[in-house]
């Protein structure tokens, strides 16, 4: 199929199998009326380590990158933030994790720990840079979080679990020997 300029139309996401992308021009086919979601993971071997991370949105639309030296939390975090800066102002979303770190911090603890200045028991919260600017994106969207078993069968959590190791072994590979 080829799209009005002209460009290869390619199967968007296995999560979205009816959303079709240019290839020249990168305009979207297919894409289904209704809330959208958007799946995210990080991958981190040896943890700590070398880190990825990935999202997949149901409109065809995903990302991963990955970075040395870093923990699983921490990509878990940077692909829920990748995902929400994903969004435009006001974009509503659910956005599903693995993570029950991710998701308790975002719906549980999310509120008690700005109000303590991104502390708790006088020392700062474990990756706290990525939780203001969890708090930042979020604040700029409408999203609800949500937890999903891993390695469960769920297309976008598979999806977005390959993506991120995607993101670990590009990390890797860009490491000195």
């Amino acid at each position: 199929m080829t799209c009005k300029c002209g460009g290869e139309l390619r199967q968007a996401s296995p999560v979205a199998p009816n959303v079709t992308v240019c290839a020249a021009c990168g305009r979207s086919e297919g894409v289904q009326p209704g809330p959208l979601e958007i799946w995210t993971d990080g991958s981190v071997f040896p943890n700590p380590g070398n880190g990825g991370w990935g999202w997949v949105r149901s409109d065809g639309q995903e990302a991963c990158g990955g970075v040395a030296n870093t923990t699983n939390n921490r990509m878990e975090l940077t692909a829920i933030l990748k995902a929400l800066e994903s969004l435009k102002p006001g974009e509503q979303a659910t956005i599903y994790s693995d993570s029950q770190y991710c998701v308790s911090g975002l719906t549980s603890w999310h509120a008690k720990w700005k109000s303590m200045k991104w502390r708790r028991k006088g020392v700062d919260i474990p990756n706290r840079d990525l939780w203001m600017a969890l708090d930042v994106a979020a604040s700029l969207v409408k999203a609800k979080f949500k937890w999903v078993r891993g390695h469960n069968g769920n297309p976008g959590n598979e999806r977005a679990d390959r993506l991120a190791e995607q993101g670990r072994v590009t990390a890797a590979q860009s490491q000195p020997i």
